[in-house]
């Protein structure tokens, strides 16, 4: 290595390193560590399509607000279509119940976790 490339090595170290402590535990929290429980896809009796289920939160650091993408089935098991569900105030350790309503003109049968994101 010679001379001339020395400070910028340098320099880019402490920028990970000041980036590194601005960081919240919040900010490093991976969803990947989240899971959805009792997802459930319900025809009521009253015609109303709903998903529910429970998002649990393992992690000692709050999430604050997270989307699920479910993916909706019909009875050949094909994807048809899909559903953002919002679920805010994730605290550290907890679960958090969510409802949504399924506005589609498909014939839906089933409801599946495509993935989470964190906002």
């Amino acid at each position: 290595m010679n001379r001339k490339t020395r400070p910028g090595i340098i320099v880019g170290v402490l920028l990970l390193f000041a980036a590194g402590i601005g960081c919240t535990d919040e900010a490093r929290t991976d969803v990947s560590m989240l899971s959805v429980e009792d997802l459930t896809y319900q025809l009521l009796p009253s015609g109303a399509r709903i998903v529910s289920g429970t998002v649990y939160n393992p992690t000692e650091s709050p999430m604050g607000s997270i989307q699920i993408q479910v993916s909706l089935f019909d009875k050949d098991n094909v994807r048809v279509d899909g559903l953002s569900i919002l679920v805010r105030d994730l605290n550290a350790g907890s679960r958090v119940d969510f409802r949504e309503p399924v506005n589609s003109d498909f014939d839906i049968t089933a409801a599946r976790v495509k993935g989470m994101i964190k906002l």
